[in-house]
């Protein structure tokens, strides 16, 4: 706690003397050393910052945030083959890793990958952890973005089907239906999201929208 108040003031050197003590009372805790990366990162200390995201994971090798944190530091220093490599040695230990593997998929991307071995990432997050709505809302975007509107339909459908109560999944549904030519259905799905957040001008102008699409 006095940790996030020292960082919410933007106080950065006194958040790392709470790490201090943080640390020296949990030295076994991975936790303060990813934070430490990130303040250090904050204070354009890139090899500080490398130095405590890699103390985290050498504490904790299951600790995402922290191999994240690299990934993305990686990519920083314009390294993304480090990043890559980094994150496919994480899925040889852990498979089904969705947020690993999800990550590669937006590097794969950035990187110039086929469209299908992208898709074939996310589609392995999804069945990795087919109860998270993340993994399911990266392959529905990703499909929208190329523009496979019918993909994105169906990937909608289907993680909607899983998890009805997710709206941001609905929505997404709304999107992929409006893109791929069906109003009607749209109109439903963004209906769902425009009454559960009634002060929400974003959900009721795509409520708007799909009607008047719907109306043509």
């Amino acid at each position: 706690a006095l940790v996030s108040a020292r960082l919410r003031r933007k106080d950065l050197s006194a958040a790392l003397l709470a790490l201090d003590r943080m640390q020296d009372k949990q030295p076994a805790n991975a936790v303060p050393h990813h934070i430490r990366g990130q303040i250090l990162f904050q204070r354009k200390d890139s090899p500080g910052a490398r130095a405590s995201f890699e103390k985290a994971i050498a504490l904790d090798p299951r600790y995402f945030p922290a191999l994240a944190s690299l990934v993305a530091l990686d990519v920083h220093d314009k390294n993304s083959a480090a990043a890559i490599a980094r994150l496919e040695a994480e899925l040889s230990r852990e498979p089904r890793n969705h947020s690993a593997l999800g990550l590669l998929a937006s590097l794969r991307q950035r990187t110039g990958a086929s469209p299908e071995s992208i898709r074939n990432l996310l589609t392995a997050a999804v069945k990795a952890s087919p109860d998270s709505p993340e993994p399911r809302m990266l392959l529905v975007e990703y499909l929208l973005s190329i523009n496979d509107h019918n993909g994105a339909r169906a990937a909608a459908q289907d993680a909607t089907a899983s998890l009805p109560n997710e709206l941001q999944l609905v929505d997404l549904l709304g999107r992929a239906q409006l893109a791929a030519g069906d109003a009607q259905q749209a109109v439903s799905a963004f209906g769902k999201v425009a009454a559960a957040h009634p002060a929400s001008a974003e959900a009721q102008m795509r409520l708007a929208e799909a009607q008047l699409r719907n109306k043509d």
